[in-house]
């Protein structure tokens, strides 16, 4: 079995898991790129093996915010293999790193000939809806220290590393809020012994005590993502289930 380091590949049956690697590259991911573009077509759908991206929905004021971020658990652009081929968000790498890279039209040949792949895509899709919803809720109602844990926890997760490159200006645009806002945010924490930072990197300290300050949509994150990894497991085990599927 080959191990890709993304688990929704490594998750799936043998064959799924070889229909989709026989179609992609492994590519190099630098940071800002962006993996798709607001009310665009995207090119490729990707699975992120090292890269961490930052979906992001703009105003006409262009004021910006996250509201969902792409990692080691994710499929980027997938929403493309849909009726509707556009997002009104744009989807833009916050770390560098490696991802799996499949051409949108070879995507969507299997996403319709193969109701395998078609149902890892929507069970997956039906998970980002959910985190999507959580994060929009809390993007208004959590102060930004509350935000700031949450989202430091994320990335944390999806980097697997409690020490991780982080710009100002990637993690203010996550926030949506001005850098002299994030700098008194990320100094309280810094005095608390949570999290400490110098030059473009960042690490988190004490994570139990990050958990206590971030809000409640981190373990509501979680949660999601523990019955998401329950269902993959379920229909692992259960190669008759993907049959039927099929």
């Amino acid at each position: 079995m080959t191990v890709t380091g993304n688990r929704l590949l490594d998750c799936a049956p043998e064959e799924v898991r070889a229909a989709l690697l026989a179609e992609a590259r492994c590519v190099h991911i630098p940071l800002g790129h962006a993996l798709s573009r607001a009310h665009a077509v995207p090119r490729n759908v990707f699975f992120p093996v090292g890269v961490v991206a930052a979906q992001m929905v703009t105003t006409e004021e262009a004021e910006a915010v996250a509201v969902g971020l792409l990692g080691v658990e994710d499929v980027a652009n997938c929403f493309a293999l849909l009726g509707h081929r556009t997002s009104s968000a744009r989807c833009v790498a916050v770390t560098a790193g490696a991802s799996y890279c499949i051409p949108l039209e070879r995507m969507r040949q299997l996403f319709e000939r193969d109701s395998a792949v078609r149902a890892l895509i929507l069970d997956h899709l039906q998970y980002q809806l959910a985190i999507h919803d959580q994060i929009s809720a809390c993007n208004r109602l959590h102060g930004i220290d509350q935000r700031l844990a949450m989202w430091l926890l994320s990335l944390a997760d999806q980097l697997g590393s409690q020490t991780f490159a982080m710009t100002q200006m990637a993690l203010s645009s996550i926030l949506g809020v001005q850098r002299s806002s994030l700098n008194l945010a990320a100094a309280a924490l810094k005095t608390g012994g949570l999290i400490d930072y110098r030059r473009g990197r960042l690490w988190i300290q004490d994570r139990e005590g990050l958990i206590g300050r971030a809000c409640s949509c981190y373990s509501a994150s979680q949660r999601l993502v523990r019955q998401l990894h329950k269902t993959e497991a379920r229909e692992l085990s259960n190669p008759a289930a993907w049959a039927e599927r099929r």
